[in-house]
Parts: structure tokens; C-alpha cells; sequence
């Protein structure tokens, strides 16, 4: 009777492993999982963190191709081989992650997904217009004084990536404009932004922002990717970092904003065991 209850056990976890599929993103260690989505409830979940579910998910994820393409905007970038999958354990921070190797060098974070994750994987997401810099450039500038920064810091402002893509099956046109302010003998920038705004007409309208001020943690945040759930592209995936650590936002576009439908599935590296 033991065993058989054993038995439904792992069935049931195999099940419930199975029924929420997986969204991952590449790193320089492999692929990690960082959210799951529950098809039935229509919502994002954190990865678990217990051994016995990180062991069913590296298996479920093993079972498919192991060639995985990896994507942006809606484009494949590059392939991820699987090899392996490793389970961290206390006091590793993480959900696991896919170790292997990729086919070209990579040069971003990238998102991969599990079969049986919905939506559409391919579409004309990016918009290679080069004409949004200045545009970036002056949004970021203003959106720095309105956070009291003065106009001779806001001199310093360094553009690291102006990133137009779209939503809604290509009808709204998006720009996510990532940026620093330096300070002379800091390597951490003090201030940092990730301004996400639309172009309306002649005008752009800013749809989300994400300004940090760095103290005693140098961190930041920038743009992955967008993202679908079904055949509506209307979300987007944000990586947050700090402290050696990252984890993740995404966002679903209505009318004029953003709302948040998902935070969690950081991972962070290993504490350096002690020398003996």
C-alpha cells in the first residue's frame, strides 16, 4: 500500500510538473526556469524551489527537443543544447537550470519555453528603426530631472540600449530605452533607468518606468523581451539585478499602461564555500 501511494505521489507531482509550463531564460550558466504559466487559471507562477519538484521539471524538460530555440521579439536568435539539468540546492537561490551549451556566443538574455508553454513563439516583433535615439535620449533625460536629479548630473547620461519592438500583433510601437548617469570615481552609476514609452501619433506617451538609485547595491533593470500567452503579443519580460542576484517582471500592455502579472523567479549565485 506504501508503495503504491508512493507511486500516485510522483504521479501526481509528474502531473502538476507537467500541467504548468515553463518559461526560461538564458544565462552565461545555462538555461533557467523563472516562471511557470497555469493554462487554467491564466496566471504566471514562481518555479518551486523544493529538491523533489526542481528534479521533476529538469526531467520534463530533458523529455523534449533537446535543440531549444531561443528567442526575441518574436525571432530565433540562437540554440540552446541541453546536456543536463542542475538542481540547486540551500543555500544556492534558484529553481535549477539547464546546463549545455549554446550555438552561437551569447551576447543577451533570451527567452526559451517549454512545449507546452501557449502562445505564439514567431512574429514580427522588432521594429529596426535606428530613428528613436534622440527621441530615447531627450524622454530619459526628462524623466531624470523629474526624480530631483540636477541638470548638470543629467549631463552624464549614458545610453547603453535603445530597443523599439511591438505589441499587439505589430499595431503599437514600443521603445525601451535603458540608461545610466556616471559619477567620476564610482564604478557603480548612481542613478540608472529603464523608460518603456509609445509612439502615439507624433507623440510618445511613457508606459512604464523603472528608475534606481544606487546606494549600497549596485543594481538595474532592462528589457528582455515581449512576450505571448496566447495569440495576442501584449506582454513583456524584465530582468532586475542586484547584489549578484536577478529576477524577473512581466508586464501585460492594456490601454495607456502596464500592469504588473508577475514578479519573482530570481536565482543568484552560490555562496563560496570556505576554504578548508
Amino acid at each position: 500500500m506504501k508503495i503504491r501511494l508512493a507511486m500516485l505521489g510522483v504521479l501526481f507531482l509528474t502531473s502538476a510538473a507537467q500541467a504548468n509550463p515553463s518559461l526560461l531564460i538564458s544565462s552565461p550558466e545555462g538555461l533557467r526556469p523563472i516562471a511557470n504559466y497555469d493554462i487554467k487559471q491564466k496566471r504566471f507562477l514562481a518555479p518551486s524551489r523544493q529538491i523533489s519538484q526542481q528534479e521533476i521539471l529538469g526531467q520534463d524538460l530533458l523529455k523534449t527537443n533537446p535543440l531549444w530555440p531561443l528567442y526575441a521579439q518574436g525571432e530565433i536568435q540562437n540554440y540552446f543544447r541541453w546536456q543536463q539539468f542542475q538542481i540547486n540546492t540551500p543555500p544556492c537561490v534558484g529553481s535549477g537550470f539547464g546546463q549545455g551549451s549554446y550555438e552561437r556566443s551569447l551576447k543577451q538574455p533570451l527567452l526559451g519555453f517549454s512545449s507546452e508553454f501557449p502562445g505564439v513563439r514567431r512574429y514580427i516583433g522588432s521594429y529596426p528603426s535606428q530613428s528613436f535615439n534622440d527621441v530615447a535620449q531627450r524622454m530619459s533625460q526628462s524623466a531624470y530631472r523629474k526624480h530631483g536629479i540636477s541638470t548638470q548630473q543629467v549631463k552624464s547620461l549614458q545610453m547603453l540600449k535603445v530597443q523599439p519592438f511591438t505589441l499587439y500583433n505589430g499595431s503599437r510601437v514600443l521603445i525601451a530605452a535603458q540608461s545610466q548617469l556616471k559619477a567620476p570615481g564610482r564604478d557603480c552609476p548612481p542613478y540608472n533607468l529603464l523608460l518603456i514609452f509609445e509612439k502615439v501619433g507624433r507623440r510618445y506617451q511613457t508606459r512604464l518606468e523603472r528608475f534606481r538609485r544606487n546606494s549600497d547595491q549596485c543594481g538595474g533593470n532592462r528589457f528582455i523581451s515581449s512576450l505571448a500567452t496566447d495569440n495576442q503579443v501584449d506582454k513583456i519580460v524584465l530582468q532586475a539585478q542586484a547584489a549578484g542576484a536577478q529576477w524577473y517582471d512581466i508586464f501585460e500592455l492594456g490601454q495607456s499602461s502596464f500592469k504588473s502579472v508577475f514578479h519573482g523567479g530570481g536565482h543568484g549565485e552560490c555562496p563560496q564555500k570556505p576554504q578548508s
